[in-house]
């Protein structure tokens, strides 16, 4: 059973945005452990082979890391709009208030405005009040 690497064309935005959906770290390893065992004896993995795989693996954690360093960054400049004016939209809406509250929901970030929470994306303009 032959196993080869596994490599994207996609841009960086791209890979960040799907990168969840496409191979995690345990999968990446799991790959590569199964590439091993079930190697051709008579013709093992070339260690140039070996190598740029384990570099592909350091770069999908490194891209993993700095994308929860910025959702908590992301994450720490919301908490700056709390007791702030906002005005954002969601659809046809318009929804005014002070910033109540701030919460981390899975990868979103959700502002608390009049009691509605929505996704700190959908503000359109920030105030002192």
């Amino acid at each position: 059973m032959e196993v080869t690497s596994v490599s994207s064309g996609a841009s960086p935005t791209t890979a960040s945005k799907g990168l969840e959906k496409m191979l995690d770290k345990t999968a990446f390893l799991r790959l590569i452990a199964a590439q091993l065992q079930y190697q051709n004896p008579l013709e093992p993995i070339q260690d140039t082979e070996f190598i740029t795989q384990l570099a592909q693996f350091s770069v999908l954690e490194q891209l993993y890391e700095m994308m929860e360093q910025q959702r908590y960054a992301t994450f720490i400049q919301a908490q700056g709009l709390i007791g702030k004016e906002a005005i954002a939209r969601q659809g046809e809406r318009t929804i005014t208030g002070v910033v109540e509250a701030v919460r981390l929901a899975g990868d979103s970030i959700l502002v608390r405005i009049g009691g509605q929470e929505i996704s700190w994306t959908s503000l359109e303009e920030i105030r002192n009040p």
